[in-house]
């Protein structure tokens, strides 16, 4: 298609320039128009041809070919190579204009020999009688022009028109007199440029596409300060779209209500139509938060009757039962073993241990968010997993006394509540199926683990049963159990 095209430019410039010469040497061409035309009819009609419609057909041929170079080397060549990108459409549009308009007026002069002064006269009439008709069109046109030179959007970026029910779509189109926006549910919405520059607007692409979204959420009064941050956080930081965005999130008392504090939970985007699913993505997290630190959302109290200034303390006996890990105990045992485990608060970027290290505790994450980290071929810690809340580790080490195989840094302060050794022995020698369900767990985890997995097929009965064997062993010679 570029080849034809070309060709086409180079077959009409090949024409003006013979047209061109012709004219120059025009005394030539018509001698040589008598000498060979006998037809008196003919040759005058060649000799009017010649001398009145081919300067006319040559001069604009030669404001044709302005505009096509114009758009080939300058506007698609040089113009894309020092700023990166084409120009507006409505420029090269009126540059054509432009040059065809002041073409019409020289030729009026040169080859009409008329006076401008009177066209000039006789128009102004015209034009006042077209202005008054075509005003809206002709304020839609100069301020696209004026919306093309300054750039306050461009193609592909989100904007949303303030004052038109908070209209927000994607630019895909820029005319002299309009623009196309698509929004997030494929609407096409055509907006002349007088409306939009009687409208504020937000652009949420340029100059910076990254900007910050918030939503709000009512927390009970007795959550403090600390815990939401664990707790919001850690929600947003396990999104993977926000967690590599270089930018803190912010939490903001929005205001004190009587059922409890409305907190603003801000966090930063990078792309426009992502917005929905990400904001889903943390609320979703920040409920299961809540939901593992038996934190439930409050709802507006219709009475206050109360002359006591004791407010109920949380506990966190409630995360036990949770777990399929304790599944077997009762409701009673999982209360007396959330009693005996032991809270502690993780500051952020300080180890909790380190792969190869030796311990019996198992750890179940109450609030916050840990990086887990494995050493490459380098000898570099890598991460490769985080733990939110709910998840529990160390559980390996704790019944059959294996190092850790990872090392856990807190990626915010977090709080994780430990159970050592001595705390889970006697349930083992109560419960005959509580320690038959841990050993399949242990079990299941190992075979599912990384490096075992890369060498052993999972659906191998006989693996299976040496793997369970050997969790068996190792627990019962750790515990002394028969």
């Amino acid at each position: 298609m570029m080849v034809k095209k070309y060709f086409n430019l180079a077959l009409l410039t090949l024409l003006f320039l013979v047209l061109f010469l012709g004219l120059i040497e025009k005394k030539y061409v018509l001698a040589w128009i008598d000498n060979n035309v006998t037809n008196v009819f003919l040759n005058q009609f060649l000799n009017q041809i010649f001398l009145h419609q081919v300067p006319i057909f040559l001069w604009l041929l030669g404001t044709l070919l302005i505009i096509y170079y114009t758009r080939v080397f300058f506007w698609k060549m040089y113009y894309p190579k020092k700023n990166g990108t084409l120009p507006p459409k409505i420029i090269r549009d009126i540059f054509g204009l432009v040059v065809w308009v002041v073409s019409i007026f020289l030729a009026v002069v040169y080859l009409f020999d008329q006076d401008l002064s009177v066209l000039f006269a006789s128009s102004t009439i015209i034009v006042g009688v077209l202005g008054f008709s075509l005003r809206g069109m002709i304020a839609d046109f100069f301020y696209g022009l004026a919306t093309t030179i300054e750039q306050p959007y461009r193609l592909g970026d989100w904007i949303e028109l303030n004052n038109t029910k908070s209209l927000i779509g994607k630019v895909v189109h820029i005319t002299w007199r309009s623009t196309t926006i698509v929004s997030t549910e494929n609407i096409h919405t055509i907006l002349p440029h007088s409306v939009i520059a009687a409208n504020n607007f937000n652009n949420y692409s340029y100059p910076d596409p990254l900007w910050r979204s918030s939503f709000k959420i009512i927390l009970g009064n007795e959550i403090t300060l600390y815990e939401v941050e664990r707790l919001v956080f850690s929600a947003i930081k396990q999104v993977k779209e926000t967690a590599k965005i270089d930018r803190t999130p912010v939490i903001k008392i929005a205001q004190f209500l009587p059922e409890g504090i409305e907190w603003l939970v801000c966090f930063w985007v990078l792309d426009y139509p992502m917005e929905s699913s990400i904001r889903l993505q943390i609320q979703h997290n920040l409920l299961r938060n809540l939901n593992y630190c038996g934190i439930t959302l409050p709802s507006k109290k219709l009475e206050v009757a109360t002359h006591s200034h004791v407010v109920k303390s949380k506990t966190a006996g409630g995360w036990i039962k949770k777990l399929e890990f304790f599944a077997d105990l009762n409701e009673f045992e999982c209360e007396q073993l959330a009693k005996k485990a032991v809270r502690r608060l993780l500051v952020k970027d300080e180890v909790l241990f380190e792969q190869g290290d030796t311990g019996s505790s198992l750890f179940f994450v109450y609030q916050g968010l840990l990086d887990v980290f494995v050493k490459n071929n380098e000898g570099v810690n890598v991460r490769v997993d985080q733990f939110k809340a709910g998840s529990i580790f160390g559980e390996m080490s704790l019944l059959t006394d294996e190092p850790y195989t990872v090392t856990i840094i807190p990626h915010i302060d977090s709080v994780v509540y430990e159970i050592q050794k001595m705390m889970i022995e006697p349930y083992l020698r109560e419960y005959p199926l509580f320690l038959e369900h841990i050993e399949m767990l242990l079990a299941e985890r190992k075979l599912q683990s990384v490096n075992f997995f890369e060498h052993v097929n999972e659906t191998d009965e006989t693996i299976r049963e040496s793997i369970l064997m050997e969790v068996h062993q190792k627990i019962r010679k750790l515990f002394n159990l028969p």
